[in-house]
């Protein structure tokens, strides 16, 4: 049995007719600038990386939290590259990025040429902590750190 649908209205609410402006608005999302890195030698250029780069860095605060922060790379014209170009000996290739006065210190990606392919064989970056207000910078304070030359 199929009870009947009954619709009650507060009498102090009011309805407003449709409209026929659409409530749907659409946003065409913008691509973020690439940047271009280049190595050269003999004027060159043997290695060329284009893009944007991010990395997000998780690290210890003061108050022994966790946090994360996603850090850019600057734009290629705010750094120094620097590397080494693939040869006939050598297979392999690099290039650092290094700034000044940014939240990345340098970042380096190293690659090796494989049966004519470049490949990417590892990533490394360091980063400046003094651009971390809420880093804890010794998070073992007892610790004591000693080196020695071989």
């Amino acid at each position: 049995m199929e009870l009947p649908v009954t619709t009650f209205w507060p009498s102090n609410v009011s309805v407003d007719a449709p409209t026929t402006a659409s409530i749907y608005m659409t946003t065409i999302p913008v691509s973020p600038p690439t940047y271009t890195y280049k190595v050269t030698e003999n004027s060159i250029a043997c290695l060329i990386i284009e893009g944007r780069f991010q990395l997000i860095v998780s690290y210890m605060k003061w108050d022994n939290g966790i946090a994360k922060k996603i850090v850019d790379v600057p734009e290629s014209s705010n750094v120094r590259v620097t590397g080494s170009c693939a040869d006939e000996q050598d297979i392999t290739s690099s290039l650092t990025i290094t700034t000044e006065h940014a939240e990345i210190r340098s970042l380096t990606f190293n690659f090796q040429i494989i049966e004519g392919i470049s490949y990417l064989v590892s990533l490394s970056a360091e980063v400046n902590v003094k651009m971390f207000p809420d880093v804890m910078l010794n998070p073992y304070p007892k610790c004591r750190y000693r080196t020695e030359s071989i």
